[in-house]
């Protein structure tokens, strides 16, 4: 039976905050199917046995689990189907056919170009030999979505969606033996596969999901809209979240795999939009009116009641791609600004020989070893067996934050006027860039989703006992300093009372750090430290808010952002010592204390700044190898003679 605590938690403590029982229910919807995917996982693998719920609220920070080694890359078949669907790519851009030129879907990726990935078995890559895919494992497809990003972000992100969050995912994980025979056809890209969950009014608001699906004779009767698809195609494959009902069944989200008719219809159409992102995708809304599926396209395996739960899994994995994702997009930014660098002329030097721009080049650098380290972490963690919960969300929300500052911050300043001039990737591409910061999850409703995963058991194991029993005394608030109070609450405080003695005295440790450069292994323990301190600073903000928490939705941001950043540093440190590369050791060194000056505050030193224009230099002069490979791209506008 499904643990109902998260789902009683939540709705009691809205409810006391004055929510509507409609609201207070539908926050309690969200953490019971929570709670549900969850227990999915064995226990060892779950939130609370995780490596970061374990570093803020237990004794030892697990540092090896914060330690990914490095993702054994692509071999033999699997290699070459890579390598051929890297230069397919290339031969399409340099023949113009890269894109769809008219029709319906111009401007959107051709279907000559998907055929010839797909007869590769590019969209097969996470897809078992014995289904005719690829067979990585996960941390190397994330290594492959990272190359493929660099030269053609859109066809990256269309393979994350079919692959990782699409209907590849659910078969694969939770499809039963007849529903996996799917696989095979979709190992070869036809048909394409998409995630549906979004709706106008929202996604995972489960009082507010209007999709429905009606179990009868033997079918599924499908009505309503989704919004915001993405890799909708003709005859394709959807993974769809809806409400269903049916004999012996109330209504409750699930998962369908609905095979989309080739022509629409009064049953089934679309509703056409232009996004100034995922421009190259093909993304609708999608209307359903009577359209029937067959029964046997519903999973639903025994040990999943609530279709979220698979979503749940799904989208930790889209995390995970989006920072792979954006690791490809930061290595094109800086390789382009290596090529102004050198190119643009000011008092009679090179801008790249002065401090600023090469200021700017180590930053972008950081940026880049900080996404590698968040998307191999990560992608390693889930092929272990971990939900991940905690630690895609945190990747996902630091590393698209990172893209940001350098699509904001760094990369149009670098190029000036130029970057305003719409042939130039800056103007082509900054809201494709601003939208990682929505999908896959929008930032801000993940940190508030991310604050309440862990704080969970903490909340229940201290909170809950006191705050019921404040209401069971009728008491219209607790006052720690009314010795009536205290009296009354003698049998629900002492153990919360020994929980903060104990952690403020700080006895906590960790696990051995493994042999790495003194000055990442410096940063690695400030991390640790700074990300144990947190379970202090939430709980007092827990104490001191009280129930009405859950509508301090800044207060909890600014808390996430801030225990974010301790474990951007030290994965990031962990990370680097991998590469034997003293420059990406550099850039590591740089990006951490970067980032706790920034939760410390003050000035950069003297130190930090020559740091900085080395690591510059080093990037100039072209030894920052994660660069190898990587297009410089063009200098718009150019001068003429």
């Amino acid at each position: 039976m499904e643990s109902t605590q998260g789902k009683d938690l939540v709705t009691q403590v809205a409810l006391s905050t004055g929510a509507s029982q409609a609201e207070a229910e539908a926050l309690g919807e969200v953490a019971g199917a929570d709670d549900a995917a969850n227990a999915l996982f064995a226990p060892e693998y779950q939130t609370e046995s995780s490596p970061v719920h374990r570093t803020v609220w237990d004794d030892h920070c697990p540092v090896e689990l914060f330690d990914a080694p490095t993702p054994s890359a692509a071999q033999g078949r699997a290699k070459a189907a890579m390598d051929a669907a890297f230069e397919i790519v290339r031969r399409h851009q340099r023949a113009g056919t890269y894109v769809n030129g008219d029709g319906p879907y111009a401007g959107k990726l051709s279907d000559a170009l998907i055929a010839d990935l797909g007869q590769v078995g590019y969209y097969g890559a996470l897809i078992p030999e014995e289904y005719g895919g690829l067979g990585l494992d996960f941390p190397a497809f994330a290594l492959e979505e990272t190359r493929m990003a660099v030269i053609a972000p859109s066809v990256a992100m269309q393979n994350s969606v079919h692959e990782a969050i699409g209907a590849v995912g659910p078969l694969l994980f939770f499809g039963n033996r007849q529903q996996r025979e799917w696989l095979r056809a979709l190992a070869t890209g036809n048909p394409q596969s998409c995630f549906a969950l979004t709706e106008s009014q929202g996604g995972s608001d489960l009082k507010n999901m209007l999709t429905r699906g009606v179990i009868t004779d033997g079918e599924i009767v499908i009505t309503g809209q989704k919004w915001f698809i993405t890799n909708v195609y003709p005859g394709g494959l959807m993974c769809l979240v809806c409400m269903l009902q049916g004999p012996d069944l109330s209504p409750s989200p699930q998962v369908l795999i609905v095979e989309l008719p080739r022509e629409e219809n009064e049953r089934y159409w679309l509703t056409r939009y232009k996004l100034s992102a995922l421009q190259e995708l093909r993304n609708y809304g999608v209307n359903f009116n009577g359209l029937r599926v067959p029964l046997a396209n519903w999973i639903h395996p025994k040990n999943v009641s609530n279709g979220l739960t698979i979503a749940y899994h799904l989208l930790n994995r889209g995390r995970v791609s989006v920072c792979a994702v954006a690791a490809g997009r930061l290595r094109s930014m800086l390789q382009h600004m290596r090529l102004w660098g050198r190119t643009r002329v000011s008092m009679s030097k090179p801008i790249d020989q002065r401090d600023l721009p090469l200021e700017d080049y180590a930053r972008m650098a950081g940026l880049i070893v900080c996404a590698d380290a968040f998307r191999d972490w990560t992608a390693w963690l889930l092929q272990k067996g971990y939900r991940g919960e905690l630690e895609t969300g945190a990747a996902k929300v630091t590393v698209t934050r990172l893209l940001n500052e350098a699509m904001e911050r760094i990369y149009p300043q670098f190029w000036g006027g130029r970057a305003l001039d719409v042939c130039h990737p800056y103007s082509q591409q900054v809201t494709e860039l601003k939208a990682a910061e929505i999908y896959e999850g929008h930032n801000n409703m993940l940190c508030l989703a991310w604050f309440a995963a862990l704080t969970k058991r903490h909340g229940a194991r201290f909170m809950m006992p006191i705050f019921k029993r404040v209401q069971e005394l009728g008491l219209q608030r607790f006052d720690p300093a009314n010795p009536s109070h205290l009296w009354q609450l003698r049998k629900e405080l002492p153990e919360y009372g020994k929980w903060i003695a104990r952690h403020h005295v700080d006895l906590r440790g960790h696990t051995p750090l493994p042999a790495m450069p003194r000055e990442l292994a410096r940063y690695a323990r400030a991390a640790i430290h700074g990300l144990q301190g947190m379970a202090i600073v939430m709980d007092g903000a827990m104490r001191e808010h009280r129930e009405d928490l859950i509508n301090r939705q800044g207060v909890v941001q600014d808390l996430v952002l801030e225990a974010h950043q301790y474990i951007a540093v030290l994965v990031t440190a962990l990370h680097a010592r991998h590469a034997g590369d003293p420059v990406v050791e550099l850039a590591a060194q740089t990006f951490c204390e970067e980032q706790l000056r920034r939760l410390r505050g003050g000035r950069r030193t003297r130190e930090q700044h020559a740091r900085l224009v080395e690591l510059g230099r080093m990037v100039r002069e072209g030894r920052f190898h994660l660069l190898d490979g990587v297009p410089e791209g063009e200098v718009n506008m150019p001068w003429e003679a």
